[in-house]
């Protein structure tokens, strides 16, 4: 019996656009009959009208019918295969940047369009009595679908799951002509060796470059937590309604899970009284970093030991539409990750005796491509300080480095600078204002200074909260530290260091972006004058005691 292949465009599309005639043209050559029906109303997509148009456009779905949908496409396919006899059989379904939550859609008329799709519930056991066989992939640079979406797939649907570079949201817009991939994943399925599938470089990290998606992230991670939750911020404030982490860990306390929260007090102190009170009644143990001279400045997340996020990420209304970096980890760097989580714990006296244990426990990593360093004891506070030394005065060609407050100390300056005499070029991007009235004097005092040395100097338009350094494209840094003296010599923070080709590549490329969406610091508009000459100095030794 011949193979059908169905290809359902997304919202606002058509099946002329992009890939699909590609991939039309190429399932043909291999006996497929391919059909790419243009669906109802594509401006305006309404849930009951795709649905019963794919129904008449199938006809008898068998196990020789396959499904490719793009977008809200994906949806429609799901909601088609929910409304199927339970006896009927389907080959499987690819989805392409499918969704069961959305960022950027902005307008009142887009919200309204979209409210039915995202809050509609989808029997997903119905679904699975239709096929096993289900494919999804993602984009790590999509604007429209937050990459949370994988996990989502992952667990409804227990499909196979793969992140594609640079390839937005995969539509014509974004010069998508094919998805060799997709065709590949397709034949394997059509011949019985889905399981077998080798596609797409499946990866065990994910950015997320605002604070949006991070959080979009961090939630659909905890919403999926089986055994236990850790989570340890500078700031963490219960005033995002859309992004209910309060209310989510009480839920998961409730339902047996581990919860583990610590809270600096002081980047924490616009925390409400009864979200502790009520946090802590459902059984989330609620510790409170406070001491005067340090704080804990770190930004981490472990949920089941399996999955942790770090970086500069916090939670506040206010850091909503900020870009920022948090990166999504899996594999034995989990571990380093919990037994520094479980350090912070102690000093705050926790007593869960599983917790604690982590602090006896030796993780051993391979520091060729991945690592964590942190600050959080007096002989312990060196080692970031130290790597940066270290990787700046081994650099061959380039130092990048992104921070939203830079107050860098002599040493630092001075190793910038003979990096600088070496040839070696050095870019550091900052924002043009931060949230700070005070930190912008500072910045401008020392970017004009770097600038003066012969660094290049990117300042973007808007707020970027990110923590970051590459050296020479072949070693990266993600996490929790400022360039300045507080990072440097009192706070508790914690970062990520890596040599992994993909983990590098990927923050290239968001490097990349974020220098093409800024402007060059020319020193001749800014100089720095007596006030900035006065404030400087006097806040980095003021900075010794907050």
């Amino acid at each position: 019996m011949q193979k059908r292949a169905f290809i359902i465009h997304g919202w606002g599309g058509y099946p002329e656009e992009g890939w699909f005639p590609w991939l039309k043209q190429e399932l043909g050559k291999e006996g497929f009959a391919v059909n790419a029906p243009a669906m109802p109303e594509p401006g305006e997509p309404v849930i009951e009208k795709w649905v019963s148009h794919l129904s008449r456009v199938v006809g008898e779905p068998d196990e020789n019918t396959y499904f490719i949908g793009h977008g809200i496409g994906c949806q429609a396919i799901l909601r088609y295969m929910e409304s199927l006899p339970a006896d009927a059989k389907v080959g499987g379904a690819i989805f392409v940047a499918g969704f069961f939550t959305l960022t950027n859609v902005d307008t009142d008329e887009e919200k309204e369009i979209a409210k039915p799709w995202l809050k509609t519930p989808i029997d997903f056991e119905k679904v699975k009595q239709h096929t096993k066989k289900f494919f999804a992939v993602f984009s790590d640079d999509d604007e429209v679908v937050p990459i949370d979406n994988k996990e989502l797939f992952e667990q409804r649907l227990g499909a196979i799951t793969a992140i594609e570079h640079g390839k937005g949201h995969f539509g014509g817009s974004d010069g998508i002509t094919d998805l060799p991939g997709v065709y590949e994943v397709l034949l394997k399925m059509a011949n019985g060796k889905h399981r077998r599938a080798r596609v797409l470089n499946p990866i065990k990290h994910i950015f997320y470059t605002t604070s949006e998606k991070a959080w979009d992230g961090m939630l659909a991670a905890i919403s999926g937590a089986k055994k236990s939750i850790y989570i340890e911020m500078y700031i963490f404030v219960d005033n995002t309604p859309e992004h209910g982490f309060f209310e989510m860990l009480a839920q998961k306390a409730r339902e047996g899970v581990r919860v583990r929260v610590i809270i600096d007090s002081l980047g924490s102190n616009g925390l409400n009284h009864h979200a502790i009170e009520n946090a802590r009644r459902a059984g989330v143990e609620l510790l409170l970093f406070s001491y005067w001279l340090q704080h804990t400045h770190k930004k981490i997340l472990v949920v089941d030991e399996k999955i942790a996020f770090v970086g500069g990420v916090n939670i506040h209304k206010l850091f909503k539409k900020w870009n920022d970096l948090q990166i999504r980890v899996k594999g034995p760097i989990v571990k380093s990750i919990i037994r520094s989580f479980a350090r912070t714990y102690q000093m705050c006296g926790g007593k869960d005796p599983l917790m604690l244990s982590w602090n006896s426990k030796k993780t051993i990593l391979n520091k060729a491509k991945l690592w964590i360093l942190e600050h959080w004891q007096p002989e312990s506070r060196r080692l970031i300080k130290k790597y940066y030394q270290e990787a700046i005065r081994n650099a061959h060609t380039s130092i990048t480095i992104v921070t939203p407050y830079f107050a860098p100390q002599r040493w630092l300056v001075g190793a910038l600078h003979q990096a600088l005499l070496r040839g070696v070029s050095v870019d550091i991007l900052l924002p043009e204002r931060t949230d700070l009235w005070h930190i912008n004097h500072v910045n401008y005092f020392f970017m004009y200074r770097l600038r003066v040395l012969g660094a290049i100097i990117h300042l973007s338009p808007g707020m970027n909260h990110a923590k970051a350094m590459l050296i020479d494209d072949a070693e990266g840094m993600v996490g929790s530290q400022n360039i300045d003296p507080l990072s440097f010599q009192y706070n508790i923070e914690a970062g990520i260091f890596f040599r992994e080709k993909n983990m590098v590549k990927s923050l290239v490329e968001i490097i990349k972006g974020w220098k093409r969406g800024s402007f060059i610091f020319d020193p001749s508009t800014k100089k720095p004058g007596w006030f900035d000459y006065a404030l400087s100095p006097i806040l980095r030794i003021f900075q010794r005691f907050i």
